[in-house]
C-alpha cells in the first residue's frame, strides 16, 4: 500500500466516522429534541454543547475529511492521473463547503447563542433554534455522505 492509498483510506475512514455521527444527530438526536418542552431542550441542548463543541475528535474528523483528499487530489493532478485527482477534489470541496464552512458559518452563531442563554426564559426562540439545527446537520450528513461515496467510488475504480 501506498502512502497514496493509506491516507486515502483514512480519508474514508474520517468521513464515514463523520456521517455516522452526523446521521446520529439527525436521525436519534432530533427526534428526542422534537419531544422536549422548552425547559427540556434548554438544559439538553446546553449539556449537548459542553461536550460537542470543540471536540478534539470531531475536529480532527473534520479537518482530515477535506484537507487529505484535496492535497493528494491536487498531487494526483500534478501526477496526470486526472480521474483520480479530480474525484479527490470533488471529494474534499463537498466536505469543505457542505460540512466545514457550513459549521464554522451557520453552526458556531448557533452554539454560541445557545450558551449565552442563562436561563430557560430567555430560550424565546429556542423552537426556531432547533429546526435550524436539524436543517444544518442535514446538510452536513448529505455532504459528508456524498463526500465518503466519491471516496469509495475513486478507491474502487481509479487505483
Amino acid at each position: 500500500m501506498t502512502v497514496s492509498e493509506l491516507f486515502h483510506a483514512l480519508a474514508i475512514l474520517t468521513t464515514g466516522l463523520f456521517s455516522g455521527l452526523m446521521m446520529t444527530l439527525v436521525i436519534i438526536l432530533q427526534k428526542q429534541w422534537l419531544l422536549m418542552n422548552r425547559s427540556e431542550y434548554y438544559s439538553n441542548f446546553q449539556g449537548f454543547l459542553k461536550v460537542a463543541k470543540g471536540n478534539a475528535l470531531v475536529t480532527v474528523l473534520t479537518l482530515f475529511s477535506f484537507l487529505v483528499p484535496l492535497l493528494f487530489g491536487i498531487l494526483s493532478v500534478i501526477a496526470k492521473k486526472w480521474a483520480l485527482g479530480v474525484s479527490l477534489i470533488l471529494a474534499g470541496m463537498l466536505f469543505l463547503i457542505g460540512c466545514f464552512v457550513v459549521t464554522m458559518k451557520l453552526n458556531f452563531p448557533i452554539y454560541n447563542k445557545v450558551t449565552s442563554w442563562r436561563s430557560e426564559n430567555e430560550a424565546t426562540d429556542w423552537e426556531d433554534i432547533r429546526r435550524r439545527f436539524y436543517v444544518l446537520n442535514l446538510i452536513r450528513f448529505v455532504s459528508a455522505t456524498l463526500s465518503f461515496i466519491v471516496l469509495v467510488f475513486s478507491k474502487v475504480y481509479f487505483y
